[in-house]
């Protein structure tokens, strides 16, 4: 009786610490194929915008890798930079990261979106800019968009034809949630057969 009841709270543990896991956004891979560009430089650009309503958001780019150079340009609750990463936070309703880079085979990085507790949702969106930045590159606007909507599973948006790849990666606490089912599902078992 005891051996139920323990086992059935630690179930009960196991769901409420691994509630929030399940809920949570994948991290997305993103690679962008800039070899069409190479040789000329440019800009990266992030955004994660949406009605100042929208709730805290946070965005996070995070292991990037490229030709950058010089300072980032901020706009809103945009920080960070290149070599330590990125965050972007709802707090205008316009927050923008941009950075100069040449241009050479491929760019890459990974996208952290924290669910909204807010009612409207946010945008996050990544474009490529010429040096001059007055045009955009690789398509007529924004090359990937991801909408975040609180309780609702992201939908990623790649332009058609844009030069990128988009893989949505489970987190590591995904796969501890994972885990931790099975070894609950393994020991539940044994306990059985042990009767």
């Amino acid at each position: 009786m005891m051996k139920a009841l323990f086992l059935r709270a630690m179930l009960a543990l196991a769901m409420t610490i691994g509630a929030s896991g399940a809920m949570a956004e994948p991290v997305y891979r993103v690679t962008l194929d800039t070899s069409e560009y190479a040789g000329t430089s440019g800009f990266l650009d992030f955004g994660y915008n949406g009605p100042g309503d929208a709730g805290p958001g946070l965005a996070r780019v995070t292991n990037l890798a490229g030709d950058f150079f010089g300072a980032p340009m901020l706009e809103g609750g945009a920080s960070g930079d290149v070599v330590n990463g990125i965050e972007l936070v709802n707090t205008t309703g316009y927050n923008f990261f941009d950075q100069a880079v040449n241009f050479t085979d491929a760019l890459s990085f990974d996208i952290y979106l924290d669910p909204l507790a807010g009612i409207n949702g946010m945008v996050f969106s990544v474009a490529l800019f010429n040096a001059d930045f007055n045009a955009y590159l690789g398509g007529a606007g924004n090359l990937l968009e991801i909408s975040v909507l609180p309780g609702v599973p992201a939908e990623v948006i790649v332009v058609p034809g844009a030069p990128l790849d988009v893989i949505a990666v489970p987190e590591p606490r995904d796969w501890a949630l994972v885990l931790t089912g099975l070894l609950l599902i393994g020991f539940t078992r044994r306990m059985r057969r042990q009767r």
